[in-house]
């Protein structure tokens, strides 16, 4: 299913006639016939994309996958962690945090992690782990301290 999104997201006048409220629902339907066809999917994704194609769903249908792909997470015992920080973390220091992380986690569950660089945290690490969130960038500590100066104030 994913090659499918990763098609629409790619191929610009593809996802334009999927997102193309003048489109016809069958013009649709049989659009996607063919492309899934081609793509060699199974008859199961068909049929799931039919319904959607059918029932005037398909801007919905990332939704869907991005939903899917989080059931299947949990299912599988998998959590996404997220790791920003100012500069790329080195390997080694990377290593660290994903193992101090997978601390965290239950039995059984395992860390899928990702780092995303954002120099506005000025230094210092931002995790997201789960619905947890760990703000230990200096940028949060740099708004804390104005905040206790403009309270005192």
């Amino acid at each position: 299913m994913k090659q499918v999104f990763t098609a629409a997201n790619e191929n610009e006048d593809f996802r334009s006639f999927l997102m193309d409220p003048v489109t016809s629902r069958k013009n649709k339907m049989q659009g996607m016939e063919a492309m899934l066809t081609d793509m060699g999917m199974s008859e199961v994704t068909k049929r799931f994309f039919m319904v959607l194609a059918e029932n005037g769903r398909m801007r919905d249908a990332q939704k869907v996958w991005e939903t899917f792909g989080t059931l299947m997470q949990a299912h599988g015992k998998q959590v996404k962690g997220m790791v920003t920080s100012a500069e790329p973390l080195p390997p080694g220091e990377l290593s660290e945090v994903r193992e101090s992380l997978q601390k965290l986690l239950g039995e059984g569950e395992t860390l899928l992690l990702d780092q995303k660089v954002d120099p506005d945290i000025i230094g210092g690490l931002v995790v997201e782990l789960g619905d947890k969130y760990i703000d230990l960038s200096v940028e949060k500590r740099i708004r804390d301290m104005e905040r206790l100066l403009m309270e005192a104030i």
